[in-house]
């Protein structure tokens, strides 16, 4: 489904590059280790390459500094382009630090100190926009990247979602995809993302399939705000009965 629409409430931070020592916090620009001058030791964690990754969180009180991790340039987006009109980059680590103009721009949601969400946006359209998420742990060497997949009350997991917000601290993200713009029909789910093992849990969701005018929900950005009313069922957990 080709839409998009509203911004929620997002614990994230913004791409940028170093080379030179220089911080460009809040930019996406374009990586390339040629650019760089041979890399000069400094304090922090890993060292992969000649470049350093840093993300800033919005707030400006705390900047991450991070080796440009090899493991980002080895995970292919060539699969993902026919599917994800929004993905041009052949590989992650492009993804993340190309200039993308005014388009919507890759994020990185911080779930801990050296552990984060790289959030790759996938598809927009009218009223609901999906993107990719890989965990990534630049705890360990080499620094392990994983394509997240969120579990379906089908049982069928899917790797695109159409998150609305990303909760750092609780570590959720939470998805809301409308059926329509009168918002009366639509799907909502909460995860849980776990950022050792890189995995996803699927906490919630509920959903309403009838375009009937009634019980309409609209994406606020209050991360605790959930689809109520008539015609809309809790469809995951299930409660079986006795």
């Amino acid at each position: 489904m080709r839409q998009a629409q509203g911004q929620g409430h997002r614990s994230d931070v913004l791409i940028g590059s170093s080379c030179r020592g220089a911080i460009l916090a809040g930019l996406l620009v374009a990586l390339s280790a040629a650019d760089c001058p041979a890399a000069v030791p400094r304090p922090g964690p890993l060292k992969v390459g000649q470049c350093a990754l840093v993300a800033r969180d919005n707030s400006a009180r705390e900047v991450y500094q991070h080796a440009c991790a090899e493991a980002l340039q080895r995970v292919e987006l060539a699969p993902w382009q026919e599917t994800c009109d929004e993905v041009s980059a052949p590989n992650l680590l492009e993804a993340l630090t190309e200039d993308r103009g005014g388009g919507r721009r890759p994020r990185v949601h911080t779930l801990g100190k050296g552990r984060f969400l790289l959030e790759v946006p996938c598809r927009s359209g009218a009223y609901n926009q999906s993107s990719l998420f890989f965990g990534y742990d630049e705890t360990r060497l080499p620094a392990p990247v994983t394509l997240l997949e969120f579990p379906q009350p089908d049982g069928v997991p899917r790797a695109e979602v159409f998150a609305r917000a990303v909760d750092g601290r609780r570590r959720w993200i939470v998805e809301y995809r409308k059926a329509r713009g009168l918002g009366d029909a639509g799907y909502y789910a909460r995860y849980a993302v776990d950022p050792t093992a890189r995995v996803v849990t699927l906490n919630e969701a509920i959903a309403k399939d009838a375009w009937d005018g009634k019980a309409a929900f609209h994406w606020t950005g209050a991360i605790g705000r959930k689809p109520h009313g008539e015609g809309w069922k809790r469809v995951w957990p299930v409660v079986r009965p006795k």
